[in-house]
């Protein structure tokens, strides 16, 4: 007597594509953050350079991270707002 498939399990086979495109999803996040940094942070010490020297270039640099940490903090300024505003439409 042989044992027939359980339909509602998943198999092996598509444990292991779920868990490599979780995967593959963490990764590709990590390299945009990285991208985005690289480029805010470059691109203002290339700037900075461009307009001074190697001062020119820090400064730049710093300029690059302020504009990052300005963005950051509104991100989740915007993002407690909304989740504060759905949860007070779910108490009404």
């Amino acid at each position: 007597m042989r044992a027939t498939p359980d339909e509602t399990r998943p198999g092996s086979g598509s444990l292991g594509r779920e868990l490599a495109r979780g995967l593959l999803d963490g990764l590709l996040e990590i390299v945009v953050v990285a991208a985005v940094v690289a480029v805010v942070i470059g691109g203002a010490g290339c700037l900075g350079y461009a307009i001074g020297d190697v001062r020119g270039a820090v400064v730049g640099a710093l300029v690059g991270v302020g504009v990052l940490a300005v963005g950051w903090v509104a991100l989740v300024v915007t993002g407690t707002r909304d989740v504060l505003r759905r949860l007070g439409r779910r108490r009404r």
